[in-house]
């Protein structure tokens, strides 16, 4: 008996593929093979059936409301699923976790998210991003087209702009660095640097009145202004094009960027900027 009832149960939705065959499967799993469509028997073409709730001798048979919210379901489940179907930024996300959490505990960023940061400890983190972006601005110029680094490489000069506020004159200094050697890497590389941009824009809206970074010399943390989202999601909608096959190469340029900051703001000495000019 309880098997008939579920057979007449059952029979009511279905999950149908593009290509017109019917998939006995569940929703998740037909999901993943591809765009699906949900459609259901018309009670039109079925035979006459007794009210809703009545049934007949040992059947349930359920009514139009019953129907829908199987198919309500059907579709948030569906939706859940697509929501999962990996992505390139997801998965540089994922592959560079340990590498941002290093980054974030070096000692320079963790004072820069404080709200007793000295103006000194500020201009050495300004210095150690001008040092940073000015060897990997240009190495990324060589491999990426210009839909990709048009007004994005322009940072170097916005740090030179705020020292220059700060009346610091700063040092160059080697990185270690793996340089990118494809397309593919220095993508992951932008990726990061675009990444920073937009955390470090939402930090400082974060951050008291009287940091510094809300001083003069703020070109560098404000970004792109009211536009650091929008230049973000085109940055998405641009790894959305990148091939499947090279997003290993992609998270080894994004991974490698990634230490790169972090053995730079390792280093906890204030070398390589001189001291402000007294105004």
């Amino acid at each position: 008996m309880q098997s008939a009832m579920l057979a007449a149960s059952a029979v009511l939705w279905r999950i149908v593929s593009t290509d017109g065959s019917v998939s006995q499967r569940n929703p998740e799993r037909a999901a993943l093979r591809g765009p699906i469509r949900i459609s259901f028997t018309p009670f039109s073409s079925r035979p006459a059936r007794a009210p809703c709730g009545s049934g007949l001798p040992g059947r349930n048979i359920p009514c139009r409301k019953t129907v829908f919210s199987r198919i309500d379901a059907a579709a948030s489940s569906t939706s859940h699923v697509a929501q999962l179907v990996p992505n390139l930024r997801d998965t540089l996300k994922a592959a560079t976790a340990g590498e941002h959490a290093a980054l974030e505990r070096t000692s320079v960023l963790r004072a820069f998210s404080s709200a007793g940061m000295t103006p000194a400890v500020y201009v050495a983190y300004l210095v150690r991003q001008w040092q940073l972006h000015r060897v990997m601005e240009p190495a990324l110029r060589r491999w990426l087209d210009a839909d990709w680094t048009d007004a994005r490489l322009v940072k170097t000069q916005w740090l030179l702009q705020d020292l220059a506020t700060l009346r610091c004159h700063a040092h160059a200094r080697d990185i270690t660095w793996d340089v990118p050697r494809s397309t593919a890497q220095a993508i992951g590389t932008l990726y990061v640097l675009e990444g920073a941009t937009l955390g470090i824009r939402q930090s400082v809206r974060a951050l008291p009145t009287g940091h510094p970074a809300h001083g003069p010399a703020n070109r560098f943390v404000q970004g792109y202004g009211e536009r650091t989202g929008s230049r973000w999601k085109e940055l998405l909608a641009n790894l959305a094009q990148v091939d499947p096959q090279v997003w290993p190469e992609v998270a080894s340029g994004a991974g490698a960027a990634f230490r790169a900051f972090e053995t730079h703001f390792s280093d906890d000495s204030h070398a390589g900027f001189d001291a402000l000019v007294p105004a």
